[in-house]
């Protein structure tokens, strides 16, 4: 019973998001008469009393994938196969549902990337080679929309203006070399693209001038999927160097090629990019064995992660419970995440604010309280976990009395709930904070820690709390 009300409340937005993008003419013809924003549709889910809830930007019965903001806000780009199975970019505008069709080709275009001023998209394509180059095609969003909304039968696909960048042709034979060319990524100033390549037998991550020109190697052990950090001096990778390793991340210095390791382990890391800061980061996680196959790889479902560079704070912004890959920071709505999600054989493309699907509150004492509804309202066990460690995550820094205590507390019912449900990894994350917390000369923190410790070995820690919390308030 639990779950159907959970259902009911978390999964009510898609169709409320549908019905506000339904253009009240649709039986007309002419532009849409509806107009709506998606930062207005984020306030609600999570501002004032919102719980929180993904927002979908596409809502399709195909493979949606690779979104990208405008610079501006006013457009989107992303890659489907809706159109007979075949992968082709397409533009849409983020004020109603008019859609373009940017490019129509029998071969396969992906990964969409364009520049900061929005007037240039970069994407993949294997039109000219099988593995895959890099183009470009100068584009009028604006013009292109306007037309399409006034035009009874579309406007024609850009085909016919795009620019490949990355073809190499064999100088003796005239033949056109194979190589795999991927995952274009801008500067912020627009100068240079970043793209993985194996043109030199092995995948690096090389940089180009923004026509083509000038390519230079930036990685000489492996990377790909680069992403150009917001500064533009470093660029983040994943590469698969170490034997057996499922990917690591790894920030590399644009200028002087100085590499250096964010990740290491069993886990599977895949698309990091940098969100607003050098120090700040969202990425693919793969890292528990979902299908009991006995082993962790692209087979098992994934989350989106966060992790900071500067102090190691690291956590899942996207709910398990449903696999979610190819994460993209955007400034837009005060700092969103784009990414993909699959439910069935369907992919779309959602957004959710930076610190994730878990609503940030005034204080930790509502922070707590909103743990607690999840459990109390909705029987959503997942959101209430996600919830207490997010009380410590947001205010378990923070000085004041209230912070200080319901970190604690919140850690302690994280811990005791993950170990009861056998989540070992879970349990040593949350106990882990806690410790540091203690030893943070946190009077609150060094009480709960104990208290978690007499209740691991059986007691009911009464004693050792009761005590624990009047040497806390004496030195208060």
């Amino acid at each position: 019973m639990g779950e159907e009300k959970m259902k009911r409340s978390f999964r009510a937005l898609p169709a409320l998001i549908l019905a506000l993008m339904i253009p009240a003419g649709c039986f007309k013809s002419g532009p849409p008469e509806v107009k709506f924003s998606y930062g207005e549709i984020l306030k609600r889910a999570y501002k004032f009393d919102g719980e929180g809830k993904v927002v979908p930007v596409t809502i399709e019965q195909s493979i949606e994938a690779d979104g990208v903001f405008t610079g501006d806000g006013l457009y989107f780009f992303y890659a489907s196969n809706r159109e007979r199975g075949n992968f082709d970019i397409y533009l849409r505008s983020l004020s109603d549902t008019t859609t373009v069709r940017v490019t129509s080709h029998p071969s396969r275009d992906s990964s969409p990337a364009i520049s900061p001023n929005g007037k240039r998209l970069a994407f993949v394509s294997r039109r000219d080679d099988p593995e895959g180059d890099i183009f470009v095609v100068e584009i009028d969003s604006g013009s292109l929309l306007k037309k399409a909304a006034a035009s009874v039968t579309g406007v024609p696909s850009l085909d016919g203006s795009v620019k490949n960048l990355t073809q190499m042709i064999d100088p003796a034979t005239g033949v056109v070399r194979v190589v795999r060319d991927e995952s274009p990524s801008w500067s912020p100033d627009g100068r240079y693209i970043a793209f993985s390549s194996n043109r030199d037998g092995n995948d690096n991550i090389w940089v180009m001038e923004r026509d083509g020109k000038n390519p230079r190697k930036i990685t000489t052990l492996g990377g790909k999927t680069p992403r150009f950090s917001p500064d533009g001096k470093s660029i983040i990778f994943v590469s698969y160097r170490d034997s057996g390793s499922g990917g690591d991340i790894y920030t590399v210095d644009v200028a002087g090629g100085r590499e250096r390791r964010v990740t290491e382990g069993p886990s599977v890391e895949l698309g990091p990019s940098f969100m607003g800061s050098a120090n700040e980061i969202v990425y693919t996680l793969i890292d528990r064995d979902t299908n009991g196959d006995g082993k962790i790889d692209l087979k098992d479902e994934s989350v989106i992660y966060y992790r900071n560079l500067a102090n190691g704070a690291a956590y899942p912004l996207t709910l398990r419970s449903q696999s979610s890959f190819s994460p993209r920071w955007s400034p837009l709505f005060d700092g969103i995440v784009v990414y993909s999600s699959q439910e069935n054989q369907n992919i779309n493309i959602n957004i959710i604010p930076a610190a994730g699907i878990i609503p940030v509150k005034e204080n930790a004492a509502r922070q707590y309280d909103l743990a607690e509804k999840y459990l109390r309202e909705f029987d959503d066990v997942e959101r209430h976990l996600l919830c207490l460690e997010r009380v410590y995550h947001f205010f378990g820094k923070r000085s004041n009395l209230e912070s200080r205590v319901y970190s604690s507390r919140a850690l302690v019912d994280a811990a005791l709930r993950h170990r009861a449900a056998g989540n070992n990894s879970d349990f040593a994350r949350a106990q882990g904070y806690l410790e540091t917390v203690a030893k943070e000369k946190n009077p609150y923190g060094e009480a709960m820690s104990r208290y978690l410790k007499e209740r691991l070995a059986r007691g009911n820690g009464v004693d050792s709390l009761s005590g624990a919390l009047k040497t806390a308030r004496a030195d208060k």
